[in-house]
């Protein structure tokens, strides 16, 4: 977990912040912006006609939305296994979706030199799902999800949304 101190007003325009979580024994960061709650998440129904990763729709919070497992989306060849329980709620340009995750263990803050492009890091399939690394207070360099590829993107091409109202 971070121990920095609480960071002053000048310094939050320098720093970006990050959820970090844990799945299938990794550590990953997300962008804190696109994060609004953390949730157990109950009922999910299945969409037919969804990507393997699209687990289904739960409704948390009084509205639908799909919950992507993450575990899938990094790992297709899982196929059908028992989700998580833990869903972080996503909102990323107008799309709100869940993903389903393992455990959740804090918010870091970097600098903004404290994280980079990843150069040489093996991309998961399907590729572009990383955009970077963070550097965590251990030292250890933690890999950032980009959280709208995680979910609009399925390996056989085209937007969820579309695929699931079909």
């Amino acid at each position: 977990m971070n121990t920095a101190l609480p960071i002053g007003q000048d310094d939050r325009e320098s720093r970006r912040a990050f959820l970090t979580l844990r799945e299938r024994g990794a550590r990953y960061a997300l962008p804190i912006d696109c994060v609004r709650s953390v949730f157990r998440l109950g009922r999910v129904t299945r969409a037919p006609r969804a990507p393997s990763h699209v687990i289904g729709l739960a409704n948390p919070f009084g509205a639908a939305m799909a919950v992507v497992s993450l575990a899938r989306r990094l790992e297709p060849e899982l196929g059908e296994r028992e989700t998580s329980s833990l869903a972080i709620a996503l909102v990323v340009d107008d799309q709100t979706f869940a993903l389903a995750v393992e455990s959740v263990e804090g918010v870091i803050h970097s600098p903004q030199t404290g994280f980079a492009a990843a150069p040489g890091v093996e991309d998961p399939e399907p590729p572009g799902l990383l955009e970077g690394l963070v550097r965590h207070d251990d030292g250890s360099l933690w890999p950032i999800l980009r959280p709208l590829r995680l979910l609009a993107l399925s390996p056989r091409g085209g937007d969820v949304a579309s695929r699931i109202s079909r």
